[in-house]
């Protein structure tokens, strides 16, 4: 096979499992502003039912299942766009293993060093998005939501 064949594959194998990431976290994201949207709006709840520890508690619950399907989203998430980044660096290295990676440009760009892109990337996004619902669960069941 020619380099120039190799080196289009290579980019589109890229270009795919960018493309899967970025609509994965797309949707991730709109699930998450539905999911925030309707723990807020249920926050709202309480002081409709003041006095009545029935409904408090189906409240509370309701809270913490909405959470718990964010925190789940997030793992979902995080795992698929894990194998998107695994087999972005798999074909980085097969492309390094052809030997035409000296004569042509790099086929995905690379990281600085200093870059807060290690705490701030698309594959950190549901981590820090399962954290947000961990403390608001922690903050609702001791009582300060």
């Amino acid at each position: 096979m020619e380099p120039t064949e190799q080196f289009q594959i290579a980019r589109e194998i890229i270009r795919h499992e960018d493309g899967l990431v970025n609509n994965r976290v797309t949707w991730l994201l709109v699930l998450h502003g539905f999911l925030f949207t309707a723990f807020v709006s249920g926050i709202g709840l309480y002081e409709k039912f003041p006095g009545r520890p029935a409904a408090i508690a189906c409240i509370t619950m309701g809270l913490v299942l909405i959470a718990a399907v964010g925190i789940a989203s997030c793992l979902t998430a995080y795992n698929v766009i894990q194998i998107a980044v695994h087999h972005v660096e798999r074909t980085k290295e097969w492309w390094t293993a052809t030997g035409n990676a000296a004569n042509w440009p790099q086929v995905a760009g690379e990281l600085r060093k200093g870059s807060y892109y290690w705490l701030f990337s698309t594959g950190r996004m549901p981590c820090l998005l399962a954290a947000v619902w961990s403390v608001l669960i922690l903050l609702l069941l001791i009582g300060i939501l």
